[in-house]
């Protein structure tokens, strides 16, 4: 199956963001931009809220593409990396 391209600008943010990392990253998101995205609504968002990395160090990530960088300037939205959330696990209880 072939892979759901985002919305602009998001795509265009994560594929420059991808053109700059020296490896492979998975990005575990979360908030108003995952809920746009995979529901189609048109809520307003300027950021993504990035919980995990895998590949690439979450400092190099908002380096990168944080808020004040050159993508954010160039794109208008940013990555933003977050640090303290109380996020259920899926291997948890339920």
């Amino acid at each position: 199956m072939a892979a759901k391209r985002l919305h602009e600008p998001w795509q265009s943010l994560l594929e420059s963001l991808d053109r700059k990392l020296a490896r492979p990253t998975e990005l575990h998101c979360f908030g108003g931009f995952v809920v746009s995205e995979h529901y189609g609504l048109t809520r307003a968002t300027a950021d993504v809220d990035v919980l995990e990395s895998r590949g690439t160090d979450l400092a190099t990530i908002a380096r990168l593409a944080g808020k004040g960088s050159p993508l954010h300037a160039q794109h208008k939205v940013y990555v933003d990396v977050v640090t303290i959330a109380d996020v259920p696990d899926a291997d948890g209880p339920r």
